[in-house]
């Protein structure tokens, strides 16, 4: 089973999120869109951990999330990255307190490492990924401007979680494995 560490959005931020998207598919002519249930941020990947005890895993991130408060956070500006006329991934990057994110992620690659899952080399760089393969019908800058500025509310991050990510009828689907609180949480 392939699995990342995560984190989750309320019903109303991906809703916000989807609003997003509905704007800017008819300024497309193909491509493929998060569904709501997809729409998360990772924080790390870990790939294949296979079909054995989830106990050290789960540990590990019970032990991280009680040393972490709750933050808030807010989805910023689209980002890109193209490959020629092909827009490979559109994503929402983040806002607020990414001081208290960064240390997050830091705290989970280095968690994880003693359980096999190397650190990250590549920078951490927070997102929301809302399409892939996109081709749009005229310059993405002439949409993001007539879309003007990205406005969603803010967010408190209160819970890490570990998905898996499966494939499902030739898609990528994350479901839900495990939830660790937060510091202060009930």
């Amino acid at each position: 089973m392939r699995a990342f560490i995560g984190i989750d959005f309320n019903d109303e931020i991906k809703n916000e999120i989807l609003a997003i998207q509905d704007k800017l598919k008819p300024h497309t002519v193909s491509g493929r869109w998060k569904s709501f249930d997809d729409l998360h941020l990772t924080l790390k990947f870990m790939g294949e951990i296979g079909s054995g005890p989830l106990e050290p895993i789960n540990d590990a991130m019970k032990a991280v999330a009680k040393h972490v408060k709750p933050f808030s956070l807010s989805l910023a500006d689209f980002w890109t990255y193209d490959d020629k006329d092909l827009m490979r991934f559109l994503w929402l990057g983040l806002a607020g307190d990414l001081v208290a994110l960064r240390n997050l992620q830091a705290a989970v690659d280095m968690a994880l490492e003693p359980l096999g899952y190397p650190a990250e080399k590549r920078g951490f760089a927070p997102h929301v990924t809302l399409g892939q393969d996109l081709v749009f019908k005229t310059e993405f800058e002439d949409v993001k401007a007539a879309l003007g500025p990205v406005q969603i509310k803010d967010m408190t991050v209160h819970w890490l979680v570990l998905f898996a990510s499966e494939e499902t009828e030739g898609r990528r689907v994350y479901r839900k494995i495990a939830e660790y609180p937060l510091a202060t949480n009930p």
